[in-house]
């Protein structure tokens, strides 16, 4: 795991502006498969789409979201989430699971949908 620096922001930056940059970058912490740009209106789209199973040692119910999303979660799981989870519980993070498949199993198991 790299150190973050003052150039870190900078470096960042220029990874989130350009897709294959991103995609490079993102491949290396994580398994993407890119995806088609999604445009529902034209006031709903979404572009630089990606699904992904993981991100650095943690694994996720597959997900669909931005490349520059999976960039700002690796960092986050690289030099928050696993620094964190070692400190405080003395092992690290091997899955995350969404909020909305929390709330969904939840639900199911009481009965509410």
């Amino acid at each position: 795991m790299g150190r973050i620096t003052p150039l870190t922001n900078w470096k960042l930056s220029k990874v989130r502006a350009s897709p294959e940059l991103c995609l490079a970058v993102v491949s290396a912490a994580t398994n993407i498969s890119p995806l088609d740009d999604k445009v529902e209106s034209e006031n709903c789209e979404s572009s630089n789409r990606v699904s992904f199973s993981r991100v650095g040692q943690t694994r996720l119910s597959e997900l669909e979201t931005s490349c520059q999303t999976i960039l700002a979660l690796a960092m986050w799981e690289s030099h928050s989430l696993q620094l964190r989870a070692d400190e405080i519980f003395g092992t690290e993070v091997t899955r995350i699971m969404p909020a909305i498949k929390i709330i969904a199993t939840n639900a199911m198991m009481w009965g509410v949908v």
